[in-house]
């Protein structure tokens, strides 16, 4: 079953054709407000934005529907539902090139073949429809590469079985999406206090970070107001008490070395802490984990602890030849059972906020650290957020540097959704 599923139902239930025509998104959007009454309105707030955001990356995705593989199709079961354009068909793929394969959580144009514009499209009148891919199957021997999905209606009439053949063009990924969709509208039943104590008002959340001041080696070559922040982090974790923190500054004022120093203590004195760490990208990941393996790495007074952290995530984006294989899922562990047993005993997990969904419903953790911020989308923020447990956040950024892309026309107005 897919994540967010309702939310899949929704695009599916749009215009086809008002798509290919690029029309602005039928439904009307709010700014989100600075401030909110409870957990419901704040929730509440991002589901038309994000709806919206889904249609225009749909519409970007009509520019370059030229580029497009063509398929079999084999019809293979209809499923009863309450909507009469949801069911199942398998393409047949065929040998496709792994970096062109569909993924799971793909939007996707399927239309007539050798139609390689939204303009020939309408003009053909034929059988077109937008579809998700639910499942993909792998080429195997004999066996040609497929997948699964479901196809909404059809602007034009006709049914998949009007021909054998057809294209199909890559839109957009809704998997992150979905993920944060489950969240905002199931309304954190695991942990709904940390967004409480975020949404609270709290003039001593921050920790700003000053370049000068004196460096010594034994403070990690950190000055006072990088000390200052790794204790008031350290001191709040240590707490029963929900707590929240932001260390910020400006580039080169050390806010990397300062969220490192802290995993590294609550790594080495909180023995039965458990730490989640995620950053927006998986090459922001990357960075920040394999500096900290150099820092665990530097003495064996802290190397020992190497076996306590993890990272996974997307293998393709993960430089397996540098010491990052010290800590990768996949290179500590082949079977599932293995990997699984890794992650219920690891008290350090570096993962993306959509990856973070991976983590069971009865694992549990106590500090959540967000590095960069300033640079990852209100709304998938909430998806590691929404983990059974955690008391504790930490977010690193800089809001003055780059922000999240977002595409939606009332951002051309607001510097903030």
């Amino acid at each position: 079953m897919l994540p967010g599923q309702t939310l899949f139902e929704e695009v599916l239930s749009w215009s086809v054709h008002d798509i290919l025509k690029q029309q602005r998104a039928p439904f009307k959007v709010e700014t989100i407000p600075n401030e909110f009454e409870n957990l419901l309105v704040y929730t509440k707030a991002f589901r038309y934005p994000t709806i919206e955001e889904i249609w225009n990356q749909i519409c970007s995705g009509m520019d370059t529907i030229s580029i497009g593989l063509n398929v079999g199709l084999d019809v293979e079961k209809l499923k009863n539902s309450s909507r009469p354009n949801k069911y199942e068909v398998k393409l047949i793929l065929g040998k496709v090139m792994k970096k062109d394969m569909p993924k799971r959580g793909d939007i996707m144009l399927l239309s007539k073949r050798g139609l390689n514009s939204s303009d020939q499209i309408i003009k053909a009148g034929s059988f077109c429809t937008i579809l998700v891919v639910t499942l993909v199957n792998d080429h195997v021997e004999d066996y040609p590469a497929s997948m699964h999905v479901w196809l909404s209606q059809s602007p034009y009439g006709g049914s998949p079985n009007d021909q054998t053949s057809y294209q199909v063009m890559h839109l957009t990924n809704l998997i992150t999406f979905a993920h944060s969709w489950e969240v905002i509208t199931g309304g954190f039943k695991e942990n709904p206090h940390i967004v409480d104590a975020m949404l609270a008002r709290n003039e001593n959340v921050d920790n700003m970070l000053q370049a000068d001041g004196k460096f010594t080696d034994k403070d990690f070559g950190l000055n006072k107001s990088q000390r200052d922040a790794v204790e008031s982090c350290f001191s709040a974790s240590e707490c029963s008490k929900h707590s929240v923190r932001l260390i910020w500054g400006p580039p080169s004022t050390g806010k990397t070395k300062t969220a490192l120093v802290f995993l590294l203590m609550i790594l080495k004195s909180l023995r039965t802490h458990r730490t989640l760490v995620c950053a927006p990208t998986n090459t922001a990941l990357v960075q920040l984990a394999s500096r900290f393996v150099c820092l665990l790495e530097e003495s064996t007074e802290t190397s020992y602890l190497l076996v306590d952290v993890i990272m996974f995530g997307s293998n393709k984006h993960m430089d397996t030849n540098n010491n990052l294989s010290k800590i990768l899922l996949d290179h500590r562990a082949k079977e599932k059972h293995a990997r699984n047993k890794l992650l219920e005993n690891a008290k350090l997990v570096f993962c993306t906020p959509c990856g973070s969904s991976r983590l069971t419903k009865n694992q549990q953790y106590d500090t959540l650290v967000i590095d960069e911020a300033a640079y990852l989308k209100e709304c998938e923020s909430l998806i590691p957020l929404a983990i059974r447990g955690i008391k504790h956040v930490v977010l690193i950024g800089d809001d003055k540097q780059l922000q999240p892309v977002v595409k939606i026309p009332v951002c051309l107005h607001y510097k903030t959704i």
